[in-house]
């Protein structure tokens, strides 16, 4: 079996240090011990202010800033985001589109017909019938 982890630890600064810490291990495999790495040249630790600092230059805010970053071809923003061919992933969109609404359409007239169907039908609490329907027999007196 095949995994990683990369772990970021927040760690409080000795005793007369205020300050919290990071510290970056990441590990390969299954097996073995998390390896420390340090961030930015330091041999120790990071201040946290000071690795937040230095990240925000590296983070990516835009999905135009991903697709840069991801070489994904980025043509415009509208239905087709990093998608190579604009026209097969907009028809996809449309075809979406219209298969949730065929299914909300379909979904409201099920339950308007359940609905119809519920009012026309007299429910009976229990199993009673009524007597008034059958032949009575002749009483003679």
């Amino acid at each position: 079996m095949y995994a990683s982890a990369l772990a970021f630890e927040l760690r409080r600064g000795p005793p007369p240090e205020d300050r919290d810490f990071i510290r970056i291990k990441f590990k390969n495999g299954t097996n073995g011990p998390f390896e420390t790495y340090h961030a930015f040249g330091h041999k120790y630790d990071i201040p946290a202010t000071e690795f937040i600092y230095r990240i925000e230059s590296y983070a990516i805010t835009s999905q135009k800033q991903w697709a840069a970053a991801c070489n994904s071809g980025l043509q415009d923003e509208w239905l087709h985001i990093g998608s190579q061919n604009a026209v097969s992933s907009t028809v996809f969109a449309i075809l979406a589109t219209v298969f949730l609404l065929g299914m909300f359409f379909l979904f409201k007239f099920v339950q308007s017909a359940r609905a119809k169907a519920q009012n026309t039908c007299i429910r009976l609490a229990d199993d009673e019938v009524s007597q008034s329907h059958l032949p009575q027999p002749d009483v003679l007196n």
